[in-house]
């Protein structure tokens, strides 16, 4: 007898062991995906400022296929497609073009773009399968991956759609949005498979907090979202003083809103003195925000992992700030705006953090 209950001890700890190594794997394999996609919203603007979103002009596929050309004939194939589609020149002998080894540059970072992006969606794919096929995650995080697929859906035919239209300023600005809500999707269920803390706070306090943070992130979001337009339009590299804008804090309303652009989503899109002024400004909401839910959630009993989010974000939006004004005023130097793009999202990776702490405070989930 005492043998077989040592046995069936036996079975039962190795099960557990095997479930608990199961749920680890699983979620390193979600903490994975997390960096592949902060990797490739990143490389998305790597791909922005070298300018090699349209140097395959086609989508999804490079000369009728998928992978890269193999040969000098299939290089010059390709060359002569994107001077084709993209500058409608079908003779590169009598233009002035880009040498072939920068356009091999261009190329090679537009593809790692889409191959690292097609890695995702496969990863994403085959957890979320994971997922629906087990209760207790399809109950914690099943509906949030679902909509997660529709903006991944989304986000793939935005980048068929940007590379056709040829980078129009709101269809990379609504391309960047896709992304940032896919990653916080991505990231959102993460956090939940993954905390296992146990902190206590008041319900109501909670409550009341959590909708701060949500705002302050939404806040965030805005500011973003109008960097991408500062992108697209090529805003950045006008009016580049500062404090003032030129020569005045606040431009007159007919340079805001320009007939010259037409209604007012045109000039939401196209007009770069607008775009500039509603950047420059809305960093105050932002800054007003993170500074108040900084006062707030320290004072909240806040886990570990909450409490050194709010502090990071706080060091993160000194240095996004002093970024942005360096873009600025030194139109846009390389380095500066990659920097200034990751630490956007590493700004709103961090909130969505400290939201996610402040709203279930820490509390352990099964996955």
């Amino acid at each position: 007898m005492m043998r077989k209950a040592n046995a069936s001890e036996s079975i039962e700890r190795t099960a557990e062991y095997s479930a608990i190594g199961e749920k680890r794997s699983f979620v390193n394999w979600f903490l994975i995906l997390v960096i592949l996609v902060f990797i490739v919203v990143v490389w998305g603007a790597l791909v922005r400022l070298t300018g090699s979103g349209l140097s395959i002009p086609e989508w999804p596929i490079v000369n009728g296929s998928l992978l890269p050309p193999l040969s000098d004939g299939d290089w010059l194939a390709v060359y002569k497609t994107y001077y084709l589609e993209v500058h409608n020149i079908s003779d590169i002998t009598t233009f002035g073009v880009i040498p072939i080894s920068e356009f091999k540059t261009m190329f090679a970072i537009e593809y790692i773009h889409r191959l690292i992006a097609a890695i995702v969606g496969v990863l994403f794919i085959v957890l979320a399968i994971q997922s629906w096929r087990k209760k207790t995650r399809r109950n914690l995080i099943g509906k949030m991956l679902g909509v997660a697929l529709a903006l991944l859906l989304l986000q793939i035919i935005l980048g068929g759609i940007v590379v056709r239209e040829e980078l129009k300023a709101e269809l990379v600005a609504f391309h960047l949005a896709a992304a940032y809500l896919f990653f916080a999707m991505i990231l959102w269920a993460y956090l939940k498979i993954s905390s296992q803390s146990q902190a206590n706070r008041p319900a109501a306090e909670s409550g009341k907090l959590s909708i701060i943070a949500w705002m302050a992130t939404g806040i965030l979001f805005l500011q973003i979202i109008s960097g991408g337009l500062m992108a697209g339009s090529g805003a950045g590299f006008t009016l580049n003083t500062f404090p003032k804008i030129g020569d005045v804090w606040i431009p007159s309303f007919s340079i805001l809103f320009s007939n010259a652009y037409g209604g007012f989503f045109a000039n939401l899109f196209q007009n770069q003195v607008l775009i500039q002024f509603i950047h420059r400004w809305w960093i105050l909401a932002v800054i007003t925000a993170i500074a108040f839910i900084h006062a707030k959630a320290m004072k909240a009993g806040l886990t570990s992992r909450g409490k050194l989010a709010v502090l990071a974000a706080g060091a993160v939006l000194i240095l996004q700030l002093l970024l942005g004004i360096g873009n600025l005023v030194m139109k846009v130097p390389f380095f500066m705006s990659i920097s200034h793009s990751a630490t956007a999202l590493i700004l709103f990776a961090l909130l969505i953090i400290t939201t996610f702490e402040i709203t279930f405070g820490g509390k352990p989930v099964d996955a």
